[in-house]
């Protein structure tokens, strides 16, 4: 067990494609003796398991990089070469890889027997196991293709029960595992069990959400809350525990990534009634939030508000108050500027729904005689739904035809816009933007110009961290994003 603790075994074994069928065996047997339980534990965390941190080594981490904390020990013990030599640090990617290996050999049987028996002793005497075993499935469940196995072979039940412990780091590890899962199972693929389906994973993910260490945890919580939220029972379950407004507090993190997972996860919520209402209320602060994420840079977040907008816009009530908020311009936009299918037909829904159910606060109320010509608002969405009418997106186009067939049933007093004024007006639209984006690119390009020069650098161990664990954060939840788009595909 304790060789298990040298990374350069661990190189080892990871290079060589060592299997653990033998000690998985071995593990299984002991485990009948309680004696024995938290040995087992924590030789599987020795094996692949990241070394815990202690607080101040975390605080230490958020404010210098590795080079500057070493220089940092240096000096308090007096100098350089003062102090002994730093330990050698695991290497994640063959932590992660000895995980998967563990999961291929069954070793997530010993883990859920390991801790339904910790969970059962009294007075909290387990806790140590609990919280060794937390880590290791969190471990395990790093990689994708493992996931399915920790919920086949108990893994699933095991993190349950470690996310409720009191001890908070061994509920954090725990519903971070729960996170990881959550992303890539299908939430008609849990287990049934009172106690153990699905919905108790709401209450852990959700704390996570709030209580995130940091952005990739809040960011997996959110992608996985987001699989559950298609599923209406859990929906219902979401926003019981509270979960409308802890996603509405993420939209307002500095990072798109979270901002995005948390609004894929509303907008799959507002199919529930009480959410529906919400944007019904006069002056609904969801609606003016969805309308500004429709209107965003960012194609993913405008996929999932204008999909939402597109839905709830099929209800009157609903629809008055997203025209209200401003929906109809960020809707024409995308049907005149964007080239993306998914998009185009959600632009092209969401504008066929507000006109044929609220053609008259777009249009102006219905004339006795034909009128002349439409107002400014009303001819740009109009020439939209023309232009839609002929893409090559055949949803799109289908939504887009029919909206027009309905509008001259209903308001034959509207003039149709001919063909030249309507390319007139798509030009200027898009003129427009393109001046917008040269605007924005020129802006740019002077900032970077006009950057200072970096002051006289001050002693190493006080520069601020620019890189290190921040890039390595970047990176992982750009990988968690990267998964879940391979999944909807």
């Amino acid at each position: 067990m304790y060789l298990t603790l040298m990374p350069d075994l661990k190189e080892h074994l990871a290079e060589t494609g060592a299997r653990f069928g033998s000690l998985v065996a071995v593990a299984h047997s002991a485990s009948k003796d309680p004696s024995l339980h938290h040995a087992l534990v924590s030789a599987l965390g020795a094996l692949c398991a990241p070394r815990e941190k202690s607080d101040e080594q975390k605080r230490l981490e958020q404010e210098m990089d590795e080079a500057q904390i070493e220089q940092m020990r240096q000096l308090a013990a007096g100098g350089a070469g003062g102090a002994a030599p730093s330990e050698r640090k695991d290497d994640p990617a063959v932590l992660t890889k000895l995980a998967a290996t563990l999961v291929e050999d069954d070793a997530v049987l010993v883990l859920a027997e390991l801790v339904a028996a910790a969970a059962s002793r009294p007075g909290g005497s387990g806790a140590s196991t609990l919280h060794t075993a937390a880590r290791v499935l969190l471990s395990m469940a790093t990689t994708p293709e493992a996931r399915g196995k920790i919920v086949a072979q108990g893994g699933f039940k095991a993190l349950l029960t470690c996310a409720l412990c009191e001890h908070e780091p061994t509920a954090t590890s725990a519903a971070w595992a729960l996170a990881k899962v959550g992303i890539s199972i299908n939430p008609v693929a849990y287990p049934r069990r009172p106690g153990s389906g699905p919905e108790s994973m709401v209450k852990p993910l959700l704390r996570l959400v709030d209580g995130a260490e940091h952005e990739l945890q809040q960011f997996e919580a959110c992608l996985a809350l987001c699989n559950l939220a298609t599923h209406p029972e859990l929906q219902q379950r979401i926003l019981t525990c509270g979960g409308w407004r802890t996603l509405t507090m993420s939209l307002a993190c500095e990072n798109e990534l979270v901002q995005r997972a948390a609004l894929e996860a509303m907008s799959n919520l507002t199919t529930a009634d009480e959410v529906a209402a919400k944007f019904a209320e006069p002056g609904s602060t969801e609606a003016k939030i969805f309308v500004g994420f429709c209107g965003s840079d960012d194609p993913k977040a405008q996929l999932a508000a204008s999909g939402a907008i597109a839905t709830l816009a099929g209800d009157p009530e609903i629809g008055s108050a997203l025209l209200g908020a401003g929906a109809l311009e960020p809707l024409v936009n995308i049907a005149l500027l964007s080239d993306d299918p998914p998009l185009l037909h959600r632009a092209a829904v969401g504008l066929a729904n507000l006109f044929n159910n609220n053609a008259d606060a777009i249009l102006g109320p219905a004339a006795p005689t034909d009128q002349s010509e439409l107002p400014g608002p009303a001819l740009t969405a109009v020439g939209a739904l023309i232009t839609l009418s002929s893409s090559p997106v055949e949803p799109a186009k289908a939504a887009a035809v029919g909206a027009l067939v309905q509008l001259r049933k209903t308001r034959p007093d509207v003039p149709m816009p001919p063909a030249e004024v309507v390319q007139a007006v798509v030009a200027n639209i898009r003129a427009e933007h393109a001046a917008r984006v040269a605007e924005a690119e020129a802006a740019a390009a002077a900032r970077e110009a006009e950057v200072p020069a970096p002051a006289p650098a001050a002693p190493a161990f006080f520069e601020v961290v620019t890189e290190g664990a921040a890039a390595m954060e970047v990176a992982a939840m750009a990988a968690a994003a990267a998964e879940t788009e391979e999944e909807e595909e």
